[in-house]
């Protein structure tokens, strides 16, 4: 059975997401970049999408197989923490888990960053090949 895909964006707001989404796909952070890098073509034995859109969000990277975010978390997080929490509220209801890094954690320590979401992959399904 085909995994199903959380892109459940209102229509009156999924064109605008849809092309912002595609503009941060075209313009990425620094450490959106390096992460991609690493898991990008089921480097980790699973499929991600980046700037994927669910509900009124576009989360950073989404596996559907999983239903798994993944958010890189810049200084402007610092700033805005009660929206993220209840961004994480909204997505935690449509049923995602997620999972959260720094910038300062995928410059710095990137194997632990892997490791992290390796160990999340193995809970969610033993299937997983690594």
């Amino acid at each position: 059975m085909k995994p199903k895909v959380l892109n459940s964006a209102k229509k009156a707001i999924y064109s605008q997401l849809k092309q912002l989404a595609s503009e941060m796909r075209r313009k990425p952070t620094k450490a959106e970049f390096i992460l991609w890098e690493q898991l990008r073509g089921k480097q980790l034995g699973v499929k991600f999408r980046r700037q994927h859109t669910i509900d009124k969000f576009i989360v950073d990277y989404y596996c559907v197989e999983r239903n798994l975010v993944i958010e890189v978390d810049g200084c402007i997080h610092q700033e805005q923490e009660d929206k993220d929490k209840n961004r994480e509220l909204v997505l935690i209801e449509l049923g995602c888990s997620i999972l959260r890094f720094s910038n300062e954690e995928i410059f710095l320590d990137m194997k632990n960053v892997l490791n992290r979401i390796r160990k999340i992959l193995l809970g969610m399904n033993s299937e997983v090949t690594l």
